[in-house]
């Protein structure tokens, strides 16, 4: 609930319950004072949420950590802190394997806290795997069987920002529907980082860096700030035979593309995109005859998902050639 970065050694003091902050030792800062405290204790300090103060959360925590020893810090945050001795854990979305997936359970867990006696079936894993595994939708998602059977909720999934519009009246704003969550996110982002998740937005089939450098034409080095998008969440890298790609979950794809289509660069972009892929079309094409065939042939597969849409959009505009 800390929106200030100011308040936020106040605040962890807050919660630890020192009754001599403006006592003894006044003449020191507030953190120089929480150090003191804490200094000679074993405890573990959780900062839960700290993307919008990252900055403060990590003198904060660079601060204890060196004056008291005995301190541990959980931090959960959609980008690192980026100190010295940080080890990091990335929460994976819900898995969606199996009938006793954990994305699964949860529907049901929550399905049946408003329809007893909810059994779940083989649509409850497709829309766990239209929203990604992503815990909060899926919450949002069960709670619409108030007033939906699980086959309306299904034909309706594809409209996920629209149909996960209400949550929990007690939770934080940014917790109550689904486009709250990718708003926060979206909003904590600078300009260029904006604009290149915009305009990766038209890569259904993830990205090189070669391919984000030539058409999303980043405002800075695409290396950086794909690397800080990853470090936010937004993004996903994988390392396959191919080289590194990068992807979304489609949650927040779709979301960048309504941010695209708003701007007015879509069709810049798109046009782009197309131009980049008939170029790899026709460098391939060639080498598919050749002692090169099988690599090719695995790099236009890796590709399918935006050679499709380079063809559609093609199509779309009525270029046939």
């Amino acid at each position: 609930t800390v929106a200030d970065p100011a308040r936020v050694v106040l605040a962890v003091t807050a919660a630890i319950g020192d009754g001599d902050l403006f006592g003894a030792g006044a003449d020191r800062t507030p953190l120089e004072r929480l150090g003191a405290m804490l200094a000679g204790h074993d405890l573990l300090l959780v900062l839960d949420n700290c993307e919008h103060v990252v900055d403060a959360a990590a003198r904060l925590a660079e601060h204890l950590l060196a004056a008291a020893p005995g301190v541990t810090i959980l931090a959960t945050s959609r980008e690192p802190l980026a100190i010295a001795g940080e080890t990091l854990v990335p929460l994976a979305p819900l898995g969606l394997d199996g009938p006793a997936a954990p994305a699964v359970a949860l529907f049901t867990d929550r399905a049946r806290a408003v329809r007893p006696g909810f059994v779940a079936n083989d649509a409850v894993a497709g829309v766990c795997r239209e929203l990604d595994g992503i815990p909060l939708a899926i919450e949002l998602a069960a709670a619409r069987l108030r007033s939906l059977t699980l086959g309306q909720l299904t034909e309706r999934i594809g409209d996920r920002f629209g149909l996960l519009e209400r949550g929990s009246r007690t939770s934080l704003p940014r917790h109550r529907t689904l486009r709250a969550v990718v708003d926060w996110s979206w909003d904590l982002l600078d300009d260029a980082e904006r604009a290149v998740l915009r305009r990766l937005s038209v890569f259904p089939g993830g990205a090189t860096v070669e391919a984000v450098t030539e058409v999303c034409a980043p405002e800075g080095d695409p290396v950086d700030l794909l690397a800080g998008l990853v470090d936010k969440s937004l993004l996903i890298m994988a390392e396959t035979d191919q080289g590194v790609r990068y992807r979304m979950l489609e949650t927040v794809r779709e979301y960048a593309g309504e941010r695209l289509d708003r701007s007015e660069e879509a069709g810049r972009v798109r046009e782009a995109h197309a131009a980049y892929f008939l170029a790899l079309a026709e460098t391939a094409e060639p080498r598919l005859r050749g002692p090169a065939q099988l690599a090719w042939l695995a790099r236009l597969d890796a590709e399918q998902g935006n050679l499709d849409a380079a063809l559609g959009h093609a199509l779309a505009r009525g270029d046939h050639e």
